[in-house]
C-alpha cells in the first residue's frame, strides 16, 4: 500500500514559481502579524514575522516590524541587528528611514550606548523636519 508522494507541492502560484508561499498568502500573514501586534500579541506576532523573513529574507518591512517587535519584548541587540539591516537597504532606495532612525535609538539606549542612541535620535529629528518641509 505505497502512496506516491507527489513530486510537487499541492498548492501553487503560476505568477511566482520560486517564491515558497503565494503572494497572497504573504500578505495574509502580514494582516495577521500586524493585528497581533496591535492586540499585544508580541511572541505570535514575532513567530509569524520571523517564519515570513526566512521565506522573503529581503522584505525591508517584515524586518521593519520584527525590529519593532523585538524592542518591545526587550531584545534590543536583535532589534538593533535587523534596524541596522533594514538602514543599509534603505540607503539604496528614495524612502526616509526616519522611523528606522527611531527604532535604531530606541535599541542603543537599550543597551546602554546613550551617546550613539542621542546622535541617531538627533538624525531622526533631521529626517522628520526634512519630510515636514518637504512639499
Amino acid at each position: 500500500m505505497d502512496n506516491p508522494r507527489p513530486t510537487s507541492h499541492p498548492i501553487s502560484h503560476p505568477q511566482r514559481a520560486s517564491s515558497p508561499l503565494p503572494l497572497e498568502q504573504k500578505a495574509a500573514l502580514d494582516r495577521f502579524a500586524y493585528l497581533l501586534l496591535y492586540y499585544g500579541r508580541w511572541r505570535e506576532a514575532s513567530l509569524i514575522l520571523e517564519s515570513l523573513l526566512m521565506l522573503f529574507p529581503g522584505d525591508a518591512m517584515t524586518a521593519q516590524r520584527l525590529a519593532y517587535v523585538s524592542l518591545a519584548q526587550g531584545e534590543f541587540g536583535r532589534s538593533l541587528a535587523l534596524t541596522e539591516v533594514c538602514l543599509a537597504a534603505a540607503r539604496r532606495t528614495p524612502h526616509s528611514p526616519s522611523s528606522l532612525l527611531l527604532l535604531r535609538s530606541r535599541a542603543l539606549l537599550g543597551l546602554g550606548r546613550g551617546e550613539e542612541a542621542r546622535e541617531s535620535f538627533r538624525r531622526f529629528l533631521e529626517f522628520r523636519k526634512q519630510e515636514e518641509e518637504a512639499p
